[in-house]
């Protein structure tokens, strides 16, 4: 049948702001055989942009060997891919397919809701995802950050900070749950998720730019080093990755002004056609024992 669930799926989540019919119809003005190997081919290549995907249909009408030598082997010619088989298992060396990306639709475990904010109720915006890195110790873990757009406080313009110094703190038992209130982080297994289709993106999809931001290893700090010391019962801090400061997140045209504050305090309308998170601040994410939602710290700091 056409389309294989699989790639109606890959569709919904790499073109947020486009019909799947609109896609699929794109696709089918491939004329070669093979379809929907060839179909996964183009979308791995044209990572989300409309333009890299009719370039890779043109290259495949000319010859669709090509297209998948290119989406199929790595530079050594080695076989990374095989796009015959389903997205979901059609990486040879390392099984699993959510990306990281900014915007679109978040990657959840299967029967996990989309978060609703606890100060106003109203359904959170999805921010962005990390797939962590296979050499990490929380790989297999999908971090996606969730924020409310609909409210704003002066005590919710960044995470809730503790009163004792950050450095080498103590984080008491269940303030990481407490704490996030017009935020979440939803961390999900790459293994047992799927893109949600019900959700309707409010922030334009684009890849992470991995020269920016910094996932694992070691963070590189704009201040003092505030790495904390535990959580509860567990002694072993890992740091997750690092938002750069400045962020702005471009909207998509349905979604509605962010809410800020003006001088005097009251909740207005912010500007623009961009979403910010947490001021703009850098972000340094910190993880506990076993990747959860509720095992991640937030450490805001600005330059």
């Amino acid at each position: 049948m056409w389309p294989p669930e699989d790639i109606l799926v890959r569709i919904m989540g790499d073109f947020p702001e486009e019909s799947p019919e609109t896609i699929l119809a794109l696709l089918m003005e491939y004329k070669g055989s093979e379809r929907p190997r060839i179909s996964r081919c183009i979308l791995h290549l044209a990572r989300g942009s409309i333009d890299q995907l009719l370039h890779f249909i043109g290259s495949a009408n000319v010859d669709y060997r090509d297209v998948i030598y290119i989406a199929e082997y790595s530079e050594s010619d080695s076989r990374v891919h095989d796009f015959s088989q389903p997205f979901s298992n059609s990486v040879t060396s390392n099984p699993g397919l959510p990306s990281s990306h900014i915007g679109g639709r978040p990657f959840m475990d299967v029967g996990t809701e989309v978060p609703s904010c606890t100060i106003c109720s109203t359904r959170m915006c999805f921010f962005f995802q990390i797939l962590m890195p296979a050499d990490h110790r929380w790989s297999d873990s999908v971090v996606a950050v969730f924020h409310c757009v609909n409210c704003c406080s002066e005590e919710s313009l960044i995470p809730e900070m503790l009163s004792d110094p950050l450095k080498g703190a103590a984080i008491p038992q269940g303030f990481l749950k407490r704490y996030q209130s017009n935020f979440r982080i939803v961390v999900a297994d790459r293994t047992n998720g799927e893109y949600r289709r019900e959700y309707d993106p409010m922030i334009q999809s684009s890849p992470i730019d991995s020269s920016l931001w910094r996932v694992g290893g070691e963070p590189e700090w704009v201040l003092d080093d505030e790495t904390p010391a535990s959580y509860g019962a567990h002694l072993d801090p890992v740091f997750l990755f690092q938002v750069p400061s400045g962020m702005l997140f471009p909207t998509c045209a349905t979604a509605p002004p962010q809410k800020t504050l003006d001088l005097e305090s009251r909740m207005v309308d912010a500007d623009g056609g961009n979403y910010e998170l947490f001021l703009g601040n850098m972000l340094y994410l910190f993880g506990f024992g076993a990747p959860a939602s509720d095992h991640v710290y937030v450490v805001t700091q600005v330059e």
